[in-house]
């Protein structure tokens, strides 16, 4: 879940070689770990507020060069 909060999306990371299908993930790894959840869950929040930053700093680089 390390990758997440770099930015990766979860379809980018299971399509990685020796990862699992993502059926696999979303209806048996998933919801038969409730600490698993837990921390995907937190991963997906850091992921949202790195790309929400990333698209504040593009719109604000976006207005400085527009004028």
């Amino acid at each position: 879940m390390e990758l997440l909060p770099q930015g990766w999306t979860v379809r980018c990371i299971l399509a990685e070689p020796g990862m699992c299908s993502m059926t696999y993930f979303f209806t048996v790894l998933l919801p038969s770990d409730e600490a698993f959840q837990k921390q995907y869950a937190r991963a997906m929040d850091l992921r949202n507020d790195a790309w929400a930053d990333e698209i504040i700093d593009i719109a604000d680089n976006a207005m400085k060069t527009s004028g």
